[in-house]
């Protein structure tokens, strides 16, 4: 009997020391950066200051910690009382990881894992395409998706209308059982004015990827509808236009966007920046030259985007500066002008190609991925979730 007892005492003992053991083992610590938070105020409790500082330096290739921001969430992991990890989620698709171990921290960038579910989106305009999707419960985000998949077919700015209507096949990321934004856009329908524009993703065998509509036409064209989204036109192209502050009739070979201090101005086309300074009428202004004899200028900038220097290439779509009010202007707006071989042009009025569309070799291919999204799109397709994964490289 003491033999027995003995060995259940001893069986208990190992069982504690195990508990015990766990208890002192890992701890995972997750947290949100509060304001006036730094690295040395969170890493405080588990590191010396100089440990501190060799963590933030092997973090510098990756991310600097000198550039935490509020309420992003962070976790420390602890082993035995001793500090063995640190992870950030810099954004919405990475996060810094960094370990200790005895050769000393070693930092690097990993992609966050989520799960992804498709839904269909679709809604009526009643006022923007803002409102509509944020009134069914979406992120305006998913706004500039779009508009951004039709910006060469449709101005958001001045076309569309009450009434029109939408419809995507969109894929939503999830973390945790938390929504976490969006993924692909797989195939959009945008009814404007009573036409239909179809847009469906598509990449092929070389690794192009791009949207096309239904006959594999290409929707990207030469230059964008507008240098930037979702405002009012205040001015258009007249010849003839009384000017606002000099009170004399003078032409205006430009389109006025009333637009908010700060709004982003895209290029809307490929080229090379030609100019880049300041007017004592244009205020901060920008001129881009583009292929086929092609110019373009953006005035009243409040200011010019980062890294933005004449003779610099950029493309379309680049952030080339900020609405403002510089230079002669009543109110902050962006002066939009193009020529042609030196002459002025009516932005609404140019002949805009069609970028290469899918190759006739390819076109068996993406039918097949169309129809596919095309019925989803209509409710051929039972759910949305029937839709099968498109290549890893668009994931």
């Amino acid at each position: 009997m003491l033999a027995t007892e003995e060995k259940f005492t001893a069986f208990d003992d190992d069982i504690l020391a195990e508990l015990e053991a766990e208890e002192a083992g890992s701890e995972c610590i997750t947290e949100v950066i509060q304001k006036g938070d730094t690295a040395s105020t969170i890493l405080a409790d588990y590191l010396a200051y100089p440990e501190i500082i060799a963590m933030a330096d092997s973090c510098e290739p990756f991310f600097s910690l000198s550039s935490l921001r509020v309420g992003r969430p962070f976790t420390v992991t602890v082993e035995n009382g001793q500090f063995r990890a640190f992870e950030y989620e810099i954004d919405s698709e990475s996060k810094l990881v960094v370990t200790r171990d005895e050769n000393g921290f070693q930092a690097k960038n990993e992609k966050l894992e989520f799960q992804y579910k498709t839904h269909l989106v679709e809604g009526v305009i009643n006022s923007s395409l803002f409102k509509s999707l944020t009134d069914i419960g979406e992120t305006p985000e998913l706004a500039i998706r779009l508009a951004e998949i039709f910006a060469w077919e449709i101005d958001f700015i001045r076309d569309v209308r009450k009434g029109d209507s939408f419809r995507a096949l969109v894929e939503k990321r999830y973390r945790d059982g938390q929504e976490m934004g969006y993924g692909r856009i797989y195939a959009a329908h945008f009814s404007n004015q009573g036409e239909l524009y179809e847009g469906y993703l598509y990449e092929d065998a070389d690794g192009q990827v791009g949207y096309y509509n239904a006959d594999g036409g290409n929707l990207q064209k030469a230059f964008l509808k507008a240098p930037l989204s979702f405002r009012r036109i205040s001015s258009g192209f007249n010849m003839r236009r009384k000017h606002p502050i000099l009170n004399v009739v003078r032409p205006h070979p430009a389109i006025d966007y009333a637009a908010p201090t700060g709004t982003p101005v895209m290029a809307i086309g490929d080229g090379t920046v030609i100019e880049k300074a300041y007017g004592r009428g244009a205020g901060n202004y920008v001129k881009i030259r583009h292929p086929n004899g092609y110019e373009s200028t953006y005035m009243h900038l409040s200011k010019f985007g980062k890294s933005l220097e004449k003779g610099k290439k950029v493309r379309q779509s680049d952030v080339i500066g900020y609405v403002g009010s510089t230079g002669l202007s009543t109110g902050p707006h962006l002066d939009f002008r193009m020529k042609r071989h030196g002459k002025w042009v009516n932005p609404e009025k140019i002949e805009n190609v069609r970028a290469e569309g899918i190759a006739k070799d390819k076109l068996d291919s993406f039918q097949q991925v169309m129809a596919r999204h095309h019925a989803a799109l209509t409710g051929q397709l039972a759910a949305a979730d029937d839709i099968q994964p498109e290549p890893a490289s668009l994931q």
